[in-house]
């Protein structure tokens, strides 16, 4: 089986509550059953639909995103993006 490198914006997971479609501040055992639920119901596997791969995934970045250390380089990921596309689209000399 062949290695493959995945890119995500992170636009794609702007809350990951709504992706794993649970309400913020649930307890850990109900977020890891929307996430396995959502895994199986979306892996490429199983679901025949054009957009599974993207859906399963978001979900896993999702559920990633709760770890500290991911979630440390993910709020950086998103703010240089924000403030590099905000420089570049006001023409600002750095």
């Amino acid at each position: 089986m062949a290695n493959r490198v995945m890119f995500c914006s992170a636009s794609s997971v702007i809350d990951p509550y709504k992706t794993l479609k649970i309400q913020p501040g649930a307890s850990e055992s109900d977020v890891k059953k929307a996430f396995r639920q959502l895994a199986l119901q979306y892996h490429p596997d199983v679901c025949r639909g054009s957009n599974c791969g993207v859906q399963f995934h978001k979900i896993n970045e999702a559920y990633d995103v709760r770890n500290p250390i991911l979630l440390f380089f993910f709020v950086w990921f998103f703010l240089s993006n924000f403030w590099l596309n905000l420089i570049l689209h006001l023409n600002i000399d750095i």
